[in-house]
């Protein structure tokens, strides 16, 4: 019984962990493929954002890349704590405006950084 209720507490403990706002996300976009790669031309229109914002803003925008597939699929991850909310506000609008989640690219927001569900 004793091991039971210890095995309970630590499946709580690890599920609060692993849904807590330290591991969420302002933005993830996620690149999957069905065949070929990723959208090559999704990946270079967020890189010219990213490259925008950073220029005009003069902040570098920090991001995590989390590999998770065979053909180059990953998920680029970004917290956005180097932008004000209204910035962070924005740099979402513009990704969204500009990359469409498809079939094979996914945009989540504060969301967890992982693999395509």
């Amino acid at each position: 019984m004793r091991q039971l209720l210890c095995f309970a507490f630590v499946a709580l403990i690890t599920i609060n962990f692993a849904h807590s706002d330290d591991h969420r996300y302002r933005l993830v976009v996620k690149f999957g493929s069905q065949c070929c790669g990723t959208d090559k031309a999704a990946r270079q229109r967020l890189a010219e954002i990213i490259a925008m914002y950073e220029q005009r803003d003069a902040n570098k925008i920090v991001f995590k890349k989390f590999y998770w597939g065979k053909e180059g699929e990953y998920s680029a991850c970004f917290k956005l704590k180097e932008l004000s909310e209204e910035q962070k506000m924005e740099f979402v609008k513009a990704v969204n405006a500009s990359i469409h989640s498809s079939d094979i690219i996914k945009i989540s927001e504060n969301a967890p950084c992982d693999a395509w569900d």
